[in-house]
């Protein structure tokens, strides 16, 4: 069926779920880099560096560490862009698809490559939208 101007297509798709799966996968990292540098700094021989830097070091790592690390404020992204396509989209008997899977597999066979990092398909899944695999890239 061909692509109605009501729904984002497959390319699009792939496009805004490898953007935010890569900055989900960035932002987890990043919290493990901040306790690494607080390591650093409350490793170090010398007292007076130690206390010059880990209170501003250990703040901005107790503030942000767990926001960082968690995937959960982008879930309504994951939401809003499965429920658009599921929603909007029609498959041929021009019915709207139930499983996201069915309409990744219809987009491909439309010529658009459908794929997206594990980081993507992990918050699709705690959505309820459990993602089929050979959509995943590594």
């Amino acid at each position: 069926m061909p692509q109605s101007a009501n729904v984002i297509n497959g390319t699009e798709y792939t496009q805004l779920a490898t953007k935010y799966g890569q900055l989900v996968t960035v932002l987890k990292a990043s919290s493990v880099y901040m306790y690494d540098a607080l390591t650093i700094i409350a490793n170090m021989d010398e007292v007076a560096p130690t206390r010059d830097l880990i209170v501003a070091f250990d703040s901005v790592y107790q503030q942000n560490a767990g926001q960082l690390g968690s995937e959960g404020k982008f879930l309504e992204v994951v939401r809003a862009l499965n429920g658009h396509v599921l929603s909007r989209a029609r498959n041929t008997a021009g019915t709207t698809y139930s499983d996201i899977n069915d309409w990744f597999a219809a987009q491909e066979s439309e010529g658009f490559d459908i794929s997206f990092p594990r980081a993507w398909a992990d918050m699709c899944a705690l959505t309820g939208s459990t993602v089929d695999n050979t959509f995943v890239t590594v």
